[in-house]
C-alpha cells in the first residue's frame, strides 16, 4: 500500500499555458484544451513532456494563478 502512496504522491497535476493545446489521451482520443485548462487524467508521461517542452503546458506548482503566460 505504501507503493500506492508514493505514486499518488508523485503525480503531478498540469495546466494549459499557451493558447490552445491538442492533447492526445491514451484513450487514443483527441482532446482540445484551452489556457487554463487542467490537463486530464489518462495523458501519458511522454506526451506531457512533449507538451512541456513545446511550452503549452506547466506543472501546476509552476504556474501563478491569474497570470497568462507570456507570448514569445
Amino acid at each position: 500500500m505504501a507503493a500506492r502512496n508514493e505514486a499518488k504522491d508523485e503525480k503531478k497535476s498540469y495546466t494549459v499555458t499557451g493558447a490552445l493545446a491538442i492533447v492526445k489521451g491514451t484513450d487514443g482520443k483527441v482532446k482540445y484544451l484551452y489556457r487554463g485548462s487542467a490537463v486530464p487524467d489518462g495523458v501519458s508521461s511522454e506526451e506531457v513532456a512533449r507538451l512541456e517542452e513545446l511550452g503549452l503546458i506547466a506543472s501546476d506548482a509552476d504556474v501563478t494563478p491569474g497570470i497568462a503566460a507570456k507570448p514569445e
